[in-house]
C-alpha cells in the first residue's frame, strides 16, 4: 500500500510541476494581459487536483494488474462494487481500493466521486416455461398469435431476446384431434429474436418429468440457455406459465412438488435470474367450492371415453381447483426469492398482455456509483470530470470528482 501511495505522490508532484511551468509560460509569454496572480494560483490548483485524480485512476491495482480506471468502468457497468476474477485472483472490492487512495491523498471526508453507468441499450434475455396440459390450449394460442410481434416491437427500446420452452408430454387440444402441444405442432412464428423449443430435445441435468413440471423445467432452461446462448452481462428473466403445482397437482403438497420448486428457485438464484410466475385459471373463480360445477367452468380436452374412443371431453379439473391456494403460495415463493412478481390470470387472452407488462416495467436503470462524502460544503470546492473507459462494451462514462479543504 505504501508503495502505491508513493507511486501516486511521485506522479502527482511531477504533474503539478509540469502544469505550473506550462501555465507560467502561457500566461507571461503568450500575451496573458489581464491575468492576475490569484487567477494563476486557482488554475494551478485545479490542474494540480486533476493531475492528482488521474494519478489515482491510473494506478495499477496490485492483485489484478489492471488500472483502477478500468476496474471502475466495470463497476459502473455492472452496478456491483466487487468484481470476481475467479479462483486464482478472487474478488476485488474496487470501491475500497478507491477509498483508501483518495483518503491518503486528500483526507477522509474531503472528497466525493459520482460515476453514472454508461448510457447503453440494455440486453434482456427471457426464457418462458410453458405447461403443456390441455387446460393451457387457449393461453398458448394467445401467445402464438401475439407474443412474437410484441417481442419485435419491444426491440425499439430494448435489445431483447426470448426463447419459449414447452414442457414434455403435451396433451391434445379439442379443436385439433392430432394436435399435441409442442413447438412443432403449434407452429409458433420464428423470428430473429423469438424462438420456440421443445424442452425434451435439450440436454440438462434436471429434466422435467411431465407436462406440468415447471420447477425443473425452469432449471433445465437455465442450464440449456436460450437459442442465442447466454450473454455475460444481460438481464436474465424467467417466466413460468401454469395452472398446476410445480411438479403436477396430482402429487398434491408432497415432496415431488417441493423438490421441483426448490430446484427452480436455486437454479434461478445461482444464475442471478428474476422469475415472474404466471398462474392461469384453475377454475376456482368460476366454481369456488370446486364441487358440482356448471358446464361453463369446464374445459375441453381430448381423452378416451368408456369405449376407449378418442373424443372431446368437457371436464372440470377439480384437483387443480382445490390446490389453487397452494399454487399461489408456491408461485409467490419463487417470485419473492428471486426478486420477481407473481401474476394471476382469469382469461386466456391475458397471457400475452401479462408478459408484455413484465417486460415493459422492468427496472433496468442502474444506480450511479457514489464514493466519499456526498454532503459537499458551500464553498472552496474543486471539481473535475474524468472520462472512464468501460472496456466490457467499448464505451465511456464520466467520473465527477469533487474535493475541498
Amino acid at each position: 500500500m505504501k508503495g502505491q501511495v508513493f507511486e501516486m505522490l511521485g506522479f502527482l508532484i511531477l504533474a503539478i510541476a509540469i502544469i505550473g511551468i506550462i501555465i507560467l509560460i502561457r500566461t507571461y509569454l503568450v500575451g496573458g494581459y489581464g491575468k492576475t496572480f490569484i487567477t494563476l494560483v486557482e488554475r494551478h490548483e485545479l490542474e494540480g487536483f486533476k493531475a492528482g485524480v488521474n494519478s489515482v485512476f491510473y494506478t495499477t491495482e496490485k492483485k489484478t494488474g489492471r488500472k483502477l480506471s478500468e476496474l471502475l468502468g466495470i463497476v459502473a457497468y455492472t452496478g456491483e462494487k466487487e468484481i470476481d476474477f475467479g479462483p486464482v485472483i478472487g474478488k476485488v472490492d474496487v470501491i475500497k481500493e478507491l477509498e483508501w487512495r483518495f483518503d491518503a491523498l486528500y483526507g477522509k471526508g474531503k472528497w466525493y466521486i459520482k460515476i453514472p453507468p454508461p448510457e447503453i441499450i440494455p440486453y434482456i434475455q427471457v426464457v418462458i416455461i410453458v405447461d403443456t396440459s390441455a387446460s393451457l390450449c387457449d393461453d398458448i394460442e394467445d401467445m402464438k398469435n401475439n407474443l412474437p410481434k410484441i417481442i419485435e416491437d419491444l426491440r425499439d427500446k430494448y435489445n431483447i431476446f426470448a426463447t419459449l420452452y414447452m414442457l414434455p408430454g403435451g396433451q391434445e387440444c379439442c379443436d385439433h384431434k392430432s394436435f399435441k402441444l409442442s413447438c412443432k405442432t403449434t407452429q409458433f412464428p420464428e423470428t430473429s429474436y423469438f424462438h420456440c423449443r421443445d424442452i425434451s430435445r435439450v440436454r440438462c441435468s434436471n429434466k422435467p418429468k411431465n407436462e406440468e413440471d415447471w420447477g425443473r423445467g425452469l432449471a433445465c432452461a437455465i442450464e440449456a440457455g436460450p437459442e442465442e446462448g447466454w450473454f455475460e452481462n444481460s438481464t436474465k428473466i424467467g417466466i413460468t406459465l401454469s395452472d398446476e403445482l410445480p411438479s403436477g397437482s396430482e402429487d398434491k403438497g408432497g415432496n415431488q412438488n417441493k423438490n421441483s420448486l426448490k430446484i427452480g428457485i436455486q437454479s434461478a438464484k445461482n444464475f442471478n435470474m428474476t422469475v415472474f410466475p404466471i398462474k392461469t385459471s384453475t377454475g376456482k373463480a368460476c366454481c369456488p367450492s370446486c364441487e358440482n360445477c356448471p358446464d361453463e367452468c369446464k374445459i375441453c380436452m381430448m381423452w378416451w371415453d368408456e369405449n376407449w374412443n378418442w373424443v372431446k371431453t368437457w371436464i372440470f379439473t377439480e384437483i387443480q381447483c382445490k390446490y389453487d391456494d397452494l399454487l399461489t403460495q408456491y408461485m409467490k415463493e419463487i417470485a419473492e426469492e428471486t426478486g420477481g412478481k407473481m401474476y394471476s390470470l382469469e382469461n386466456s387472452n391475458e397471457v400475452t398482455k401479462s408478459i408484455e407488462n413484465i417486460l415493459t416495467t422492468l427496472e433496468l436503470s442502474k444506480k450511479p456509483i457514489e464514493v466519499g462524502t456526498s454532503r459537499l460544503p458551500h464553498k472552496n470546492i474543486k471539481a473535475v470530470t474524468i472520462p472512464i473507459p468501460v472496456t466490457l462494451i467499448g464505451e465511456y462514462t464520466n467520473a465527477f470528482v469533487y474535493q475541498w479543504s
